[in-house]
């Protein structure tokens, strides 16, 4: 197991999102260990309950195509990183600026994600965003888009 630096820590997130704003699946992925977790903790509908989680190879790979086959654009400005002491965590606020392929309807939301990395690798993304402005987007319709089945 290789020990993880401060900076190290924080390419792996930049890394992250460039790939994410490019939109290359492999590349998105390429980021994750095959044990990898992705949680939605903020539900439209306002219960404590996580909205989504996604785990496993399949189940993420699942997540992140449904979100860029979705998004024509994905992009993040104003990104804040802040690494943990023993640099195995890493918490990136950003806003986003997307624009969705059916319509062409821009999205604008402020993230919050958590990044735990071990090994090189991120082993479980929270994503958090503003509920309210998910459901002004079309929630109901994310969600279908972005549901994986168990």
């Amino acid at each position: 197991m290789s020990e993880i630096t401060y900076g190290s820590a924080q390419q792996i997130v930049q890394d992250f999102l460039l790939a994410l704003e490019s939109r290359k699946l492999e590349r998105i992925m390429s980021c994750f260990s095959s044990n990898a977790v992705v949680v939605i903790p903020l539900s439209i509908d306002g219960r404590p309950d996580p909205w989504f989680t996604f785990e496993g190879t399949r189940q993420v790979t699942e997540y992140w195509t449904n979100a860029v086959r979705s998004l024509r654009r994905i992009g993040f400005s104003r990104k804040e990183l802040t690494v943990s002491a023993d640099a195995t965590t890493v918490f990136c606020e950003a806003e986003g600026d997307m624009r969705r392929y059916e319509d062409g309807e821009e999205y604008r939301n402020v993230y919050v994600f958590r990044f735990d990395i071990a090994s090189g690798k991120i082993t479980r993304l929270l994503e958090y965003a503003n509920p309210v402005t998910v459901a002004n987007f079309g929630g109901g319709a994310v969600v279908e888009n972005l549901h994986v089945p168990q």
